[in-house]
Formats: structure tokens, C-alpha cells, sequence
């Protein structure tokens, strides 16, 4: 029997703390990509010889990482927003709630993950979102991809002992105060070390005692909150805002587009160990793809001459704008705007066939004067990450 390449989850949740493990909380399937994965620096060391071939090779890091592409759902994309941006003020009150993101400095918030492969599993700790995409064409579902890197991993395979001590806390979670959450990975492998009870007394239901501790025994996806069934967002019922030469953007016949937020996460490597030592984030990117089937080369003409009734090229970037709301309902949705942005775009191809010509603006976003260079609103039925 080979290995199911269907059965694939991926898990996550917000960590209070960095080495402090989070419960895998929103749940998704993959529509692509790898529930995990390791970017192993290795290779030989170049000396002379005196026969053919190097014989020495060393393997200089391992970088944990994933890359999710799934479903822009409501409630993960604000903990990936709130992860990438690091600010997040909360309005409203249940079931509904308003996220207003803003970018932060470091420290930000980490997140961990818990995977699943068929029958191997995987837990992750201390992850950051690297880049998040969010990505559309026509009225169907948006993709979200987050690139997360971390600083460590723990497959299934073997034990795990625990010399520090463990608590036990609500089902279905064993924690150890050094080493963090136990989640999917652990299930079904011995946890020893002091301070794990004996008896069954205190112990989730998802394990059972034994002489030496502590066996995780439920089957790994019950831990998991599926977002199946969750809301999730699309291009039907969407508002696209953008101008090519006005900090007041205007609605715009938008066909697809994306729109990256990249973190430039940086894994920190010591001499001391191959794995990292921490993951440090750098300047914060943005970037806009819109796709418009216009009435007219209006907005071209802004992007070429910085108005909409130029007639030669202008020397400075015209500085324009742009705001995307994807509306699931009236209390679930997400808006991405920023109001200094600068566009570029070719003229429409001519098609001897004829149909709509299709202009696609491309933004890079930079920070106004005392202002964000990008800011998040999303509502969902999450309190607090």
C-alpha cells in the first residue's frame, strides 16, 4: 500500500510565547504543495586528493518550513495577517468580530502547526509568515498562500522524552512547559519524564497512563478544528477600488488579480547548530496585481502621464491607490488597502478576433508620511488570536 497523497491537513495556531507550543486550531486541506517540509543546506568540502572525487561533506543548516496553498478562509487568513503584520485591534462583540491589522516591529507574534501525510505526522514551532498571496480570477473562490518559516520540527518518528516535567491541560493537549505542545505528531508514541501522571487521573482523554507515562492513544485529526465548512472568500460580491494617480480610489471593472504581502524573513543560523536560532523579519512589501477590462485607457493614461488627460510622459511616479473587500457576508470579510501606491501597466494587446481588451495594473506599495504602508481589515467570529 502506498502512501495516500489526499489524506493531507495542516493545522495552526497562535503560540503565547516563542518554544511554546499553540492547540492546532484552524484546520485546512492543501489544494498543492507539502504539509511540511525541511530546506537541508548540504554538500561536499572542495580539497585536493590524491585520487579522483572530494571525500569530505558537511551539512551547514535545516530550515523547517511549509508552504500552504489553500482556501483564503475567514479565520486563518486573520491569524496569517495578524502574524505578518503584528498589530491587531479588536472591535465588535460575538459572534462577530472586526480585526483592524496594522504592520508592527518586532517582536511579532509566532505561530505553530501541526501536519499530517497520510500516516506520518509532523509538529512545527515558532513559525512566521515569510509572504502571503492572496489570488483571484472571476467570481470563483480566492487562493491564499502563506510561506511560513521556522525555527523547529518533530516528526513521528520515535519518542519524546520530557526531563523538565509536564502538565497536562485541556483535551486534547499534553504540554510540556520547555518543549511546548504536544499535538498530532506525538499521537501514538511514548512521553516519559518526570512529572507525567501515572494514573490516568488528570490526563486528557486523549491519552492513557502507563508504568513508564504517558501514550497518546486518539486518533491525530480529533485535535484538529476543521475549517471545512468555515467561511471562505471568493470573488463574487467583492469591491475593487483602485486609481492609477489619486489617493482616492474609485471602483474599477477588475477580471483577476493578487495581492502579495511579503515579510522577508530571515532564519538566523550560529555556529553552534545547523538548525535556526531565531527567524527575524525585515522590511514589509506589498504588492498589487489588478487585471481590469476598462471602458476606456483612462487609468493607462494616469500611469504613463500622472493624469487622466496628459499628454506626454510625466518624470515622477504618479502616487495612486488601491483597496480590495472579498465580502462573504455583512459580519465576514476581509479588506486589504493602501492609499501610496505606485502603477505600471503595458498598453492592450490587440486581438484579431476582437472580445474586451484586459489591462492589468501592477502596485508596489510604500508608507506615507505617518501612515501604514498597508493596513487589514477582516471580520470573522474569532475574539482574540
Amino acid at each position: 500500500m502506498g502512501i495516500p497523497s489526499s489524506n493531507v491537513a495542516v493545522a495552526f495556531g497562535r503560540q503565547s510565547a516563542v518554544g511554546v507550543g499553540a492547540p492546532p486550531t484552524y484546520g485546512v486541506g492543501l489544494e498543492s504543495g507539502k504539509p511540511w517540509n525541511e530546506a537541508i543546506d548540504q554538500g561536499e568540502i572542495p580539497l585536493t586528493s590524491a585520487f579522483p572525487g572530494f571525500s569530505e561533506v558537511e551539512r551547514r543548516s535545516v530550515k523547517p518550513g511549509l508552504v500552504v496553498p489553500t482556501l483564503a478562509y475567514a479565520r486563518l487568513a486573520g491569524l496569517f495577517l495578524y502574524q505578518l503584520l503584528g498589530a491587531d485591534v479588536v472591535t465588535g462583540a460575538g459572534p462577530n468580530y472586526t480585526h483592524t491589522l496594522t504592520p508592527a516591529n518586532e517582536p511579532l507574534p509566532w505561530v505553530g502547526a501541526a501536519a499530517r501525510y497520510g500516516a506520518e505526522y509532523a509538529a512545527l514551532l515558532d513559525l512566521k509568515v515569510d509572504q502571503l498571496e492572496f489570488k483571484w480570477a472571476g467570481p470563483g473562490k480566492v487562493d491564499m498562500t502563506a510561506t511560513l518559516a521556522g525555527k523547529t520540527i518533530w516528526t513521528n518518528q520515535g519518542s519524546r522524552s520530557f526531563a523538565d516535567g509536564a502538565t497536562t491541560s485541556g483535551s486534547p493537549n499534553i504540554t510540556s512547559p520547555a518543549l511546548g505542545l504536544l499535538t498530532q505528531a506525538d499521537v501514538g508514541r511514548p512521553i516519559t519524564g518526570a512529572g507525567i501522571p501515572a494514573t490516568t487521573a488528570g490526563v486528557p482523554v486523549n491519552a492513557t497512563a502507563t508504568a513508564s507515562g504517558v501514550t497518546l492513544t486518539l486518533g491525530p485529526l480529533a485535535a484538529f478544528n476543521d475549517e471545512a465548512g468555515q467561511p471562505y472568500f471568493s470573488g463574487a460580491g467583492a469591491t475593487f477600488l483602485m486609481d492609477a494617480a489619486s489617493t482616492t480610489p474609485i471602483a474599477a471593472k477588475c477580471q483577476a488579480g493578487s495581492i502579495v504581502l511579503k515579510r522577508n524573513a530571515d532564519s538566523v543560523i550560529l555556529a553552534a547548530s545547523q538548525m535556526p536560532d531565531d527567524i527575524v523579519t525585515g522590511q514589509l512589501e506589498i504588492a498589487y496585481s489588478l487585471t481590469l477590462v476598462p471602458n476606456d485607457l483612462t487609468q493607462w493614461y494616469k500611469v504613463e502621464t500622472g493624469s487622466g488627460t496628459g499628454l506626454t510622459p510625466s518624470g515622477t511616479p504618479p502616487i495612486g491607490s488601491a483597496d480590495v473587500t472579498f465580502a462573504y457576508d455583512t459580519n465576514t470579510s476581509l479588506r486589504i488597502f493602501s492609499n501610496r501606491v505606485t502603477f505600471l501597466a503595458d498598453m492592450p494587446d490587440a486581438k484579431p478576433k476582437g472580445g474586451s481588451a484586459a489591462v492589468t495594473f501592477a502596485g508596489t506599495a510604500f508608507r506615507p508620511t505617518g501612515g501604514n504602508i498597508v493596513s487589514a481589515v477582516v471580520k470573522n467570529t474569532v475574539a482574540a488570536y
